[in-house]
C-alpha cells in the first residue's frame, strides 16, 4: 500500500469517528447508503464522485442520481 493511500484511510477514519458516520448496502441493490450520527441515510448511489458528493450536501440529498431516505 503506497503512503497516499494509508494517509487516506486515516483521514478517512478520523472523519468517520468525527461525524459518527455509517456506510452500508442494503437489499434493494440501490448503492451506497451514507448516515451521519444515526440519522436517516442522506445519501444513496453507487458513485462517491465527489461531485455527486457535493451537489447532495447541496439540496439536502434529494438531487439526482442521490437521492435522501431509503432504509436499512
Amino acid at each position: 500500500m503506497t503512503e497516499a493511500a494509508k494517509q487516506f484511510l486515516i483521514k478517512l477514519a478520523d472523519l468517520v469517528e468525527e461525524y459518527a458516520t455509517e456506510f452500508y448496502y442494503t437489499n434493494n441493490d440501490d448503492g451506497i447508503h451514507i448516515s451521519v450520527g444515526g440519522e436517516p441515510d442522506f445519501f444513496v448511489g453507487f458513485s462517491l464522485d465527489p461531485t455527486e458528493l457535493r451537489k447532495a450536501a447541496t439540496s439536502n440529498g434529494r438531487g439526482k442520481p442521490t437521492a435522501a431516505g431509503g432504509s436499512a
